[in-house]
């Protein structure tokens, strides 16, 4: 199955990662990549590059209750 496969309608995707990492960085850029291929519209946020993008993503895991042990460099 592909991501076009799942894909019905308009989504959008806020990808957050650490833009220091070169690892990360490169699976971002394959993720969008495979997204916008979907018709997917995505924003990268990388909280590397601006520490406010962190506050955001600590308010959003919260916000949708995501236990610490699924947080990742990519979220």
């Amino acid at each position: 199955m592909t991501i076009a496969n799942v894909v019905s309608g308009s989504h959008g995707v806020a990808v957050y990662f650490n833009g220091g990492c070169t690892i990360c960085v490169e699976y971002v850029e394959t993720l969008e990549h495979a997204l916008r291929s979907a018709g997917i519209n995505t924003v990268k946020c990388d909280y590397y590059a601006d520490p406010t993008v962190l506050t955001s993503l600590f308010s959003l895991r919260e916000k949708l209750g995501v236990p610490p042990e699924l947080y990742g460099f990519v979220t």
